[in-house]
């Protein structure tokens, strides 16, 4: 059965009333749910409606939530992360939508051509040497 976030918030006496196995897709979940969405056992996928504010403040569960799907950017402006979290929160970045773009920061030169390498990266900051700041666009 798939139900908005919404409709499985209110619904949640109904929900606990059904006597039988039953599986449930949640769509448009904010960030803020996916903990007990994934500790659910009658959910078995949700998505997310949007993914910013999960990268402002990291949710090292997100990354690691089996039963997230998707999660589908709001607009088609650059995802502001830093480098720890590009490398760190593959499994997070693999469910976004295939044309989203990163403005990386907090990269160490050495890590520069990688970083440029990857198709999904429109910008990164980072420290030279000295401490100057290297900047692409």
């Amino acid at each position: 059965m798939t139900l908005t976030a919404a409709q499985y918030t209110a619904d949640t006496a109904v929900l606990a009333k059904i006597g039988s196995a039953y599986n449930l897709t949640v769509t448009g979940a904010l960030t803020s749910a996916a903990a007990g969405l994934q500790a659910n056992t009658h959910v078995t996928a949700f998505s997310s409606p949007t993914v910013r504010p999960m990268w402002r403040a990291p949710s090292p569960t997100l990354n690691g939530d089996t039963k997230l799907t998707s999660i589908a950017l709001t607009d088609s402006n650059p995802l502001s992360i830093t480098y720890a979290q590009l490398t760190g929160d593959t499994a997070a970045l693999a469910k976004l939508p295939s044309t989203y773009k990163l403005a990386v920061s907090g990269l160490a030169a050495a890590n520069a051509a990688t970083v440029q390498a990857n198709t999904h990266v429109a910008s990164f900051t980072g420290l030279r040497h000295r401490g100057q700041c290297h900047r692409r666009r």
